[in-house]
């Protein structure tokens, strides 16, 4: 990894990190979703771009929820909230995630748990170490806190402009193959649970991405797969976002017709399947010959 790039990285993860932060400082009984993804987005539009729909994953929900447009949720007193952060600069992406507990202290073992274990991760991240180990490390952290992993989630190596790519870095030991090696860029993000350890899909999230594309027959399609290609490219992005581009009432339907053209894909909700809490923590980093660079802090 040449030092231009090096840069770009610490400067995308500092400027995600710092847009999570912002984003924590407005979580409070009653506020809204829309709200606090405002926060962040907007701090990160004024410093560099997004690399993904903000997400806010609340209680037995895992991963994968941004707000839609017209968004009636609102944090409750007691709820376990995930807030999931990326930016990138020219593309190297900075991926970083915490759990805030709204105004309780009743899971607070269990993030706790959470931070310890992206800890224990890191801590074992070098050169040629094979990503099976991280996994059994962070598995054996969790574990000895009496909480469960969820196996079925994973980091993920980065590059540019590809949120997931090559490399899964998994929660739990295993036989994932892989090693990784000096200048990859690497996201790892250890889920926690009081429940059974597993994630299913559940209900539609708000967040998209574009397929590859095939040959469009309609002048229309092409010109709304266009749209979202030259604006949001190969990554994730929200619908409420088509708003700045196209009327708000046609949104839906422009979506719904490139889903069943298949240029475009949808992320479901995660959500642990014994209905328990989830906690998460995550960093982006790159590996060294002796260690890691954490770029999200």
């Amino acid at each position: 990894m040449d030092e231009d790039v090096r840069k770009k990285y610490h400067q995308a993860g500092h400027i995600a990190r710092q847009a999570l932060n912002h984003g924590l400082t407005h979580i409070k009984d009653g506020i809204s979703y829309l709200k606090v993804v405002d926060e962040i987005e907007t701090y990160i539009k004024k410093r560099a771009e997004i690399a993904f729909p903000v997400n806010i994953s609340t209680n037995e929900i895992a991963a994968h929820y941004t707000p839609a447009l017209d968004d009636p949720h609102v944090f409750h007193q007691g709820d376990v909230v995930k807030i999931d952060v990326g930016a990138h600069v020219d593309g190297y992406i900075g991926d970083t995630a915490r759990t805030l507990e709204v105004e309780t202290k009743y899971h607070h073992s269990l993030i706790t748990a959470s931070e310890k274990a992206l800890q224990a991760g890191l801590d074992v991240i070098r050169d040629n170490v094979p990503v099976k180990h991280i996994g059994y490390t962070i598995e054996k952290s969790i574990k000895n806190d009496n909480f469960k992993p969820v196996d079925n989630l994973n980091g993920h190596q980065l590059e540019q402009y590809i949120l997931h790519a090559g490399l899964s870095i998994p929660n739990v030991d295993g036989k994932n193959g892989g090693v990784l090696a000096t200048g990859d860029a690497v996201a790892i993000e250890p889920f926690v649970t009081t429940g059974q350890g597993h994630v299913k899909n559940a209900t539609h999230g708000n967040i998209y991405q574009l397929l590859p594309k095939k040959k469009i027959h309609s002048q229309r399609v092409r010109e709304n797969y266009a749209l979202i290609r030259e604006h949001f490219g190969n990554l994730p992005f929200a619908g409420r976002w088509l708003a700045e581009y196209i009327p708000p009432k046609r949104i839906p339907l422009i979506l719904a017709i490139l889903q069943r053209r298949r240029l475009l894909t949808s992320y479901k909700t995660l959500v642990e399947i014994s209905g328990h809490m989830v906690a998460q923590a995550e960093h982006t980093v790159i590996v060294t010959n002796k260690g890691c660079e954490i770029t999200t802090q």
